[in-house]
């Protein structure tokens, strides 16, 4: 059974500035008018995730995140949303909802901004990887090694 990776879009995929606007870098965009600049690693980066793990998107932008997998030419993975939990972070509540139930089986939880409620829960987790990536960044080969050894020796 394969790993699954949760995977925001935003600062992840979609690079943003300092202020949290989308950075133009590439010249690709998605149809209906979302902004999305990924750098040159992103499609790759989502090739190797789709081969490797059971994907599920952890974003704001809910199911609409699936026009980016259309764009890479992978197949479109279920959006994880929020279930009104009382938690202040909305993804940990949607995380711990849908998955919570799993003590072994590896996740790793691909994001640019966790909240203190998040880390702090992962710290009891050890079949959880939080990897963050730096939003002016995006998602870099660096953090791919850091999973696969994750994957690999925990």
């Amino acid at each position: 059974m394969k790993p699954i990776m949760l995977l925001d879009v935003d600062g992840v995929l979609n690079v943003l500035d300092d202020s949290r606007h989308t950075v133009r870098i590439g010249k690709d965009q998605i149809p209906g008018g979302y902004p999305f600049w990924p750098k040159a690693f992103t499609k790759p980066f989502m090739t190797w995730a789709w081969k490797n793990f059971n994907v599920y998107w952890l974003t704001c932008w809910g199911g609409r995140a699936n026009i980016i997998a259309d764009w890479a030419g992978l197949p479109s993975p279920t959006a994880v949303m929020d279930l009104g939990s009382r938690y202040k972070d909305w993804k940990l509540g949607a995380v711990i909802h849908h998955f919570g139930r799993y003590r072994t089986r590896k996740i790793v939880w691909v994001e640019d901004e966790f909240h203190d409620q998040t880390e702090m829960w992962a710290t009891y987790k050890p079949n959880v990887l939080l990897v963050k990536t730096k939003h002016q960044i995006g998602v870099r080969p660096e953090h791919v090694k850091k999973i696969e050894n994750f994957i690999r020796f925990h």
